[in-house]
């Protein structure tokens, strides 16, 4: 359980720095603990010429991975400055349902982990 918790904190951290970068002056989040999983909904504004990267977190969150690979990974990659979105392709894996909606102005995420 402890390391469920851990993992939930790591992508909220992940996300909410991801959003950041794509120019978010303002982020809501929202986390639910539900039997056997946690709902996690973002919304956020975005810089317009950011959209395109935003596009490729659908394809980040489409992507499936062996769970167990993953967490022994994540543990290693721990915490890293680069942008080159290995740390988003690592929670597309940890994610069993992902929506992303997009908006001229706005994205949605909603992610069931």
């Amino acid at each position: 359980m402890r390391h469920n918790k851990k993992r939930v904190i790591k992508i909220c951290e992940e996300l909410t720095a991801f959003l950041l970068r794509m120019g978010a002056t303002e982020i809501e989040s929202k986390l639910q603990r539900e039997a056997g999983h946690y709902r996690l909904t973002y919304r956020a504004d975005y810089t317009p010429a950011c959209r395109g990267e935003l596009e490729e977190l659908k394809e980040y969150f489409n992507r499936s991975g062996r769970f167990g690979a993953v967490e022994e990974y994540w543990e290693l990659a721990g915490s890293s400055d680069m942008g080159d979105g290995s740390e988003l392709l690592l929670i597309g894996m940890m994610t069993e349902q992902a929506d992303i909606q997009l908006t001229d102005a706005q994205v949605e995420l909603k992610l069931m982990i």
